[in-house]
């Protein structure tokens, strides 16, 4: 398929190799997917988001409102949950959490970022120890909230 260099579309690709070891070893563990997105290229509430997280589905679990939470009250950045706050950039083509999915693993993240935030990531430690603490709270329990 024209992919266009995003192999959050493509299959096969090493990344989906390296997702369906991680179902197989690692069956409730959490794989987050990082992604960057353009402000100015959203409409309506997203044009506003810094963060945009998703499961990739159309059914947040509680897990994922937890991870969004922490975002929001840790680094005080607009956190939007997809499709329970913006109805784009919900990840709902990606072929990662698609096969997550078939293997009955519920612990896809799809975390989309501002550009300003991307940057953020780079230069600062700080910034990616707190994210990082975020993930581990939004791992506590199934992403489905079950």
């Amino acid at each position: 398929p024209d992919v266009q260099g995003d192999l959050a579309h493509a299959d096969p690709n090493v990344f989906l190799a390296f997702t369906r070891a991680c179902a197989r070893s690692i069956p409730t563990g959490l794989l987050v997917q990082l992604h960057g997105f353009s402000r100015d290229k959203r409409a309506g509430e997203a044009r506003s988001a810094r963060f945009i997280i998703s499961q990739g589905h159309d059914s947040p679990g509680q897990s994922l409102v937890q991870f969004g939470s922490c975002l929001q009250h840790t680094l005080s950045y607009d956190v939007f949950v997809y499709p329970l706050d913006v109805d784009e950039l919900g990840g709902t083509t990606n072929v990662t959490g698609r096969v997550l999915r078939s293997f009955g693993h519920d612990g896809f993240i799809h975390l989309e970022m501002s550009k300003d935030l991307r940057d953020l990531l780079k230069k600062d430690p700080d910034f990616r120890a707190r994210l990082a603490a975020c993930l581990l709270v939004g791992s506590t329990n199934s992403p489905t909230g079950e």
